[in-house]
Formats: structure tokens, sequence, C-alpha cells
């Protein structure tokens, strides 16, 4: 079975230009960026975009020959060997250095992932911490979901949010063999999170936990 039609329910979300995408994704990488990076980045919104270069979040692409531990000293220390997996991950996010790593073919469902990931931590009250660890919102819509936008979702906490996130923005690979994720799949399976995205969104990301809280009363 096909997922629903993209674009079949309305975003909150305007698109950031790319020439503006562009200019904080650079910012964020420190090189210029793959133009399909920056059209993926594009779609979560220039507020999305602000909001994490001025969060400190940086983005390490990887060149052929690098292991993420070269570019993340977090991971060198506590998962030196993830590179070694039977199946290494496409992309990572390091939440103590707010750091997206990507391997160069990884420029589209996952970096989107990995940006969602980002964007939990900058929406957290804590330094180090996510979201959607903190938000009670969050974790008791989680806690007693009756469906998740796909398997991976149900994994864990940030990964609720950050595959919920994905499916809001609708970024998906034609090359992956799962089903690609729609706003419309998000709104059937779980219209509280959907709610809650959409109120992120809305909100610019100007403010944290507590207020999203207080908006959900």
């Amino acid at each position: 079975m096909l997922s629903e039609p993209f674009k079949g329910v309305p975003s909150a979300i305007r698109p950031a230009p790319l020439r503006a995408a562009r200019k904080h994704v650079a910012a964020m990488a420190g090189v210029p960026p793959p133009t399909a990076l920056v059209r993926a980045l594009a779609a979560f919104g220039e507020s999305a975009l602000v909001a994490a270069e001025r969060a400190g979040v940086k983005i390490g692409i990887m060149e052929p020959c690098q292991s993420f531990a070269d570019l993340s000293p977090a991971v060198a220390r506590c998962l030196p060997g993830v590179d070694g997996w039977p199946a290494p991950p496409a992309g990572l996010f390091v939440v103590e250095e707010r750091r997206l790593l990507l391997r160069g073919e990884a420029m589209r469902m996952t970096a989107a992932h990995e940006f969602a990931h980002a964007l939990d931590a900058v929406l957290a009250a804590g330094e180090r911490s996510y979201f959607s660890f903190e938000s009670a919102e969050l974790r008791h819509y989680f806690s007693t979901a009756t469906g998740f936008i796909n398997e991976y979702a149900a994994s864990g906490l940030d990964e609720y949010f950050a595959e919920s996130v994905r499916a809001y923005v609708e970024i998906n690979d034609p090359l992956c063999t799962w089903l690609p994720l729609t706003r419309r799949d998000l709104l059937s399976k779980d219209p509280r999170l959907f709610a809650l995205i959409e109120r992120i969104f809305l909100a610019d990301f100007n403010v944290g936990a507590a207020a999203l809280r207080r908006r959900a009363s």
C-alpha cells in the first residue's frame, strides 16, 4: 500500500527561499553546501534555519575516507566503532556538540531526520537535552499513542519527534525502501503530535518548552 498523496494536507511552513537557505546552511557547514542538502533543509522554513544557526548547530559533511569519529570528539570517545557496524548509519546528530554528521550521499532524507534532531535540541531547556525528553505533553503522546508514523518512530522519544517532523515536512528519498512519509500520514496516525509540531513551527522557534506547554493548555 502506498502512502497518502504529498501535500494532501496544508503545511504551516513556508519553505525558505533557496538563496536564504543556502546562506544559513553554509554558515552551519562552514563550506559551500551541496544543493541537495540546501533543498532538503529549506523545507523546514527560514525560521527553523535561523534558530538552528543561532543555537550553534553545525553540519559536518564527511569525505569518503573519513569516519564519524574523525569529525566528532564525542563520537570518538563514546562510539568509536560506529563506522564498522554491519549497517553503519548514514548520518548522526551529536547532541552534546549540536552537530549533524552526514555522509556525502545522505543529503536528503537522512539530513532531514538529523536536522529534526537538531531542532529537538534547540527547543530544549537543557544544554545537552532534547525537547522530546523534557516535554510532558510529548511524552504523554508517545506513551499513549495508538499509532506511529513508522516503526522507527516507535523506538524512542527522540526518534518519535524526528520522524514525525520529517513526515510533516515531507522529505523522503526515492531510493529508500521505506514508504514515504506525508503530513496526511501523520495527521491520520497521530493527530495530537501533528498539532504540537504545527504549533512549534507557527511559533517560529521563539518559545521554549514551558511556553509551548502553556499554548497547549
